[in-house]
């Protein structure tokens, strides 16, 4: 089984190397090995990448010329806002970077099993599983790491701090209201981790009693309920939900300790909310989300408790300047009894911020972030940070300009600064913007201060910062209220990476090297009825020093979906296609995969649903001699007031 929070946080292979967690000393696994050279042939997807790049450009002159030309519909309003890009809302369509939604109504109609499965309808997300529900994942935003991806919930960090990445196999997806996902490095704003992105997570506030009881292949079971109320002056809810499967092995005759029977998991989940506007001017909100959950794996088992806790309040001193305060907590513990091993970690954090809307269209955010972390990497260690940070955007003539700035002073590695700028232009019926952003991630807990196992994979206290530099272009066009074709071309470069292969006892050290180039095309249209979208990802994630395919990323992805209403029917339907990716010591074959999924309003307050997943029973690997779910159903009752 890989596990999280050893000496390495991802088990991913950049720089070409990568460390099996979990294992027992005594295992060959603990090793850290180049990844295999691309096998000749190995997808037709495969090819020279600027030769696939004049392809998509084509493919994108021919989708637009079809939805110039296709029956338009009604469609939806857009969604009205968005925070994560700019740290204050915003319209969706006028960020001046990569940024997809996820709504509630989203993901109700994906009917998905988990937060981890939620997230491939996003572009630019790559998975790695070593299991089952509940088993360790890991998640690549356009190519980079698991631990260069930001996450958030409600605003507040939630990886931990001894391996820097976040265990969405904990996160209850009946909990989740919406999921902002922005692609592209965010480090003038957030500081840390954002390299690749960052991926926020709203939680639901019920207001009214419900409940929801599902059942699925692999003796899989599903209960949650809710009840809230609200009045004018505010409200508070509560949610609680439990899941269980008895799964399948977690691993195949390939795997390093294959064990045939069946690995069973279980997860509880509790969620409180409440808010108030105590005045014409303040409005305090606040949550409290705990999660536990409980695994087996090929080697025994292990247990995971999460907790987040976060309170802001909201002042309108007037129109045009509003201050937020915000205090946050997250923690987490790991435990693994079959290799005698615990792991905890907790964090802190304070924001200051303000938001001054000025004459002219221009808008000025600026504040302050304070984080204290604490974890258990061999002994316990503790570091703080303070970070001055700063936006502010413009018109002019017809352009919009941005420029964001920060600086981020750890009390372990000292002041790193973080510049980005942006600009667009809005034509009558299209968009292009320009973005370019640094990045860095400060060194986790375990890269710094490990023991490591008898002397090898130890920490090292001398470690600097890992650095990137993004360029991205967009350019997108709307063709009426039914149909919009967007194009993003990306480069992004990053150095400093570290990698555990210091010396003979494989030591913490800078010296890692990678590139990720890329396109993404995506469509979205209403066809008789039907609301349909698709998305094509091209990229070539690569090693520099090694000159090697980065581990578990395809270079040519796609995703289709539609989605169908029929006055109490709803139908939808999702594809997705992946070529070939390299991984330890051998390469993982291209797949595809087929959903299906329906639901039914019985009555004002019955419905029911039903999932189909991997229709045509594929056989694939997301992390080599670790299995996934073959052929599965899935059927949903909900009552709902």
């Amino acid at each position: 089984m890989l596990r999280r929070n050893n000496n390495n946080s991802s088990a991913e292979g950049v720089g070409g190397l990568w460390l099996l967690h979990g294992v027992s000393r005594a295992s060959t696994a603990d090793r850290l090995v180049l990844a295999p050279q691309p096998r000749a042939g190995a997808h037709v997807f495969e090819g020279d990448f600027m030769k696939q790049t004049l392809l998509l450009t084509a493919l994108g002159s021919v989708l637009a010329s079809v939805l110039a030309h296709a029956p338009a519909f009604a469609a939806e309003p857009t969604l009205a806002s968005v925070v994560t890009a700019a740290k204050r809302p915003q319209a969706v369509d006028t960020a001046l970077a990569s940024v997809s939604v996820l709504t509630r109504a989203d993901i109700e109609r994906i009917q998905a099993q988990d937060t981890v499965t939620l997230l491939r309808h996003f572009a630019g997300v790559d998975l790695s599983r070593t299991g089952g529900p509940g088993s360790q994942t890991s998640v690549f935003l356009r190519g980079t790491n698991s631990n260069h991806v930001l996450v958030l919930i409600n605003g507040v960090r939630v990886a931990s701090a001894n391996s820097g990445a976040y265990a969405f196999e904990g996160l209850p997806i009946e909990l989740i209201e919406r999921i902002e996902l922005v692609r592209g490095p965010l480090a003038a704003l957030y500081g840390s981790d954002a390299i690749g992105g960052v991926i926020q997570i709203f939680t639901r506030t019920p207001d009214s009693p419900s409940v929801e009881v599902g059942v699925a292949r692999y003796d899989s079971f599903r209960l949650s309920a809710s009840n809230g109320f609200r009045s004018e002056r505010g409200g508070v809810g509560i949610s609680l939900s439990r899941r269980g499967s008895q799964g399948y092995s977690s691993q195949n005759v390939n795997g390093f300790s294959f064990d045939p029977d069946r690995d069973a998991s279980y997860a509880e989940r509790a969620l409180v909310t409440a808010d108030t506007q105590a005045n014409e001017q303040l409005n305090i909100r606040a949550n409290a989300l705990r999660s536990a959950t409980d695994v087996e794996f090929d080697e025994g088992r292990s247990t995971l408790v999460q907790r987040q806790f976060g309170i802001s309040a909201v002042y309108e001193n007037s129109e045009s300047h509003t201050q937020t305060f915000r205090l946050g907590y997250a923690s987490e513990v790991l435990d693994t009894p079959v290799f005698f091993s615990t792991f905890r970690t907790r964090r802190l954090q304070g924001d200051w911020q303000h938001d001054l809307t000025l004459e002219g269209g221009k808008a000025l955010t600026f504040g302050l972030n304070s984080t204290s972390e604490k974890g258990s990497a061999g002994n316990d260690k503790e570091r703080t940070l303070l970070a001055p940070f700063a936006r502010f955007a413009m018109p002019l003539n017809g352009h919009e300009l941005e420029a964001s700035v920060r600086a981020d002073d750890d009390s372990q590695f000292g002041l790193h600064g973080s510049f980005s700028a942006a600009w667009g232009y809005q034509f009558e019926s299209a968009r292009v913007f320009a973005n370019f952003g640094q990045g860095f991630r400060a060194p986790n807990l375990n890269e710094l201060y490990s023991p490591g196992f008898d002397g090898l994979f130890a920490g090292n206290e001398n470690l600097d910062p890992e650095r990137s530099h993004s360029f991205e272009i967009g350019a997108d066009q709307d063709f009426g209220t039914a149909s919009k074709l967007r194009l993003r071309a990306f480069r992004t470069r990053i150095s400093d990476l570290i990698s555990f292969s210091g010396g003979r006892v494989f030591s913490a050290e800078n010296i890692a090297r990678a590139a990720v180039d890329g396109i993404e095309l995506s469509a979205d249209s209403t066809l008789f009825g039907c609301k349909v979208s698709g998305d094509i990802t091209l990229q070539d994630p690569r090693n520099l020093r090694a000159d090697q395919a980065l581990l578990r990323r395809p270079k040519r992805k796609i995703g289709a979906h539609a989605n169908c209403d029929f006055d109490a029917l709803n139908i939808s339907l999702d594809g997705f296609g992946y070529s070939a990716r390299e991984d330890f010591a051998t390469t993982l074959p291209g797949y595809g995969l087929a959903d299906v999924s329906a639901s039914y309003q019985l009555a004002p307050a019955w419905s029911v649903q039903a999932k189909l997943e991997n229709v045509f029973d594929r056989k694939y690997e997301l992390a080599s001699g670790f299995n996934t779910p073959q052929r599965t159903w899935l059927f949903t009752v909900k009552w709902a007031q």
